[in-house]
């Protein structure tokens, strides 16, 4: 028995519309040589759900070419199409559904690496306004300079801040593009801390940037006894009651307070690394009650608080 195969141009038999896949009970029609009027009252009695019906036939006009008259037409989901089809019988129509199928699949096809090809795009812009703007360590070398401005010189944050947009014409600082920083450094009196280079792959990236030490004696501040032991960031032992391991937890943060605060402190990094090391120890101290890591954490965020009162320019940032 042979078989019937159609090859026919899928945009006759389906559509595209807001990037979703349908035909109409008009294509049907012509598609399977059945009168249109035949097609809307086989859709209208379909015994499917309501919900089903909603979501798969859309009830929409159609004006006749030869007549000038509207009539009653559907748009149909591919999974409409399918509850419908399976009413249509005989080795041609069998043909024209397998044709159908083969439409629907080729326009998701298209529509799909169409989406791709957007996101790609997208992807492209996002990334090169990332590599085009300041870097993190750049945007943050300039926070500790206006920092330094508000305390040393008076010149409140906002100041400085609308006068850095003012002069390189951004909305926010942090849009300046990063071939200028060290014009903004030039700008804000203070020597450049890193220096944008183009890397092999030719993305733009800097050199003598901060990183964040494996250990702690990297930071700047750790200190230790002749014997190699720790004198700060000694983890708190645990007393056996809540109460005592809360205030032991408040003591082991304001001490923390004391060594970011201090003149070894060189850079903001320090203190948030000093920080994590901190947590660190008392997470896996895994004290009972977790009283020391309450007491810690009410403290950092009584601290927090404060620091974005006195500092409100200062955007906030995870440990």
């Amino acid at each position: 028995m042979s078989k019937t195969t159609l090859k026919i141009d899928s945009s006759l038999l389906v559509s595209v519309e807001n990037e979703q896949v349908f035909t109409t009970s008009i294509q049907i029609s012509e598609a399977f040589e059945k009168r249109h009027d035949n097609i809307v009252r086989a859709i209208e009695s379909l015994e499917c759900s309501e919900e089903f019906r909603i979501l798969n036939f859309e009830e929409t006009p159609y004006t006749n070419p030869q007549n000038k008259q509207t009539y009653k037409a559907y748009k149909i989901t591919r999974d409409g199409f399918t509850i419908l089809a399976m009413g249509f019988t005989g080795k041609k129509a069998m043909a024209f559904k397998e044709a159908y199928i083969r439409a629907f699949n080729q326009m998701e096809q298209e529509l799909l690496a169409i989406r791709q090809e957007r996101l790609a795009e997208l992807e492209s812009k996002v990334q090169s306004l990332e590599s085009r703007y300041l870097t993190t360590q750049q945007a943050r070398h300039i926070q500790e300079v206006v920092s330094d401005i508000f305390h040393q010189q008076g010149i409140h944050y906002s100041t400085t801040y609308h006068n850095l947009k003012t002069v390189f014409k951004v909305r926010s600082y942090k849009e300046i593009e990063r071939e200028r920083y060290e014009e903004v450094c030039a700008y804000l009196g203070v020597e450049p801390k890193f220096s944008t280079k183009i890397a092999e792959n030719g993305q733009n990236s800097t050199r003598n940037e901060v990183k964040t030490p494996k250990n702690r004696d990297a930071l700047s501040f750790t200190e230790r006894d002749t014997l190699g032991r720790l004198r700060n960031f000694v983890s708190p032992q645990s007393t056996g009651d809540w109460h005592d391991d809360f205030r032991a937890g408040q003591t082991a943060a304001n001490e923390l307070k004391a060594m970011v605060s201090s003149a070894k402190a060189k850079t903001v990094e320090d203190g948030e690394d000093a920080t994590r090391f901190a947590l660190q120890d008392i997470f896996v101290g895994n004290f009972e009650g977790q009283g020391h890591l309450c007491g810690f954490l009410a403290m950092i965020a009584q601290y927090a608080v404060l620091g974005m009162r006195s500092n409100p320019a200062l955007p906030v940032r995870g440990i």
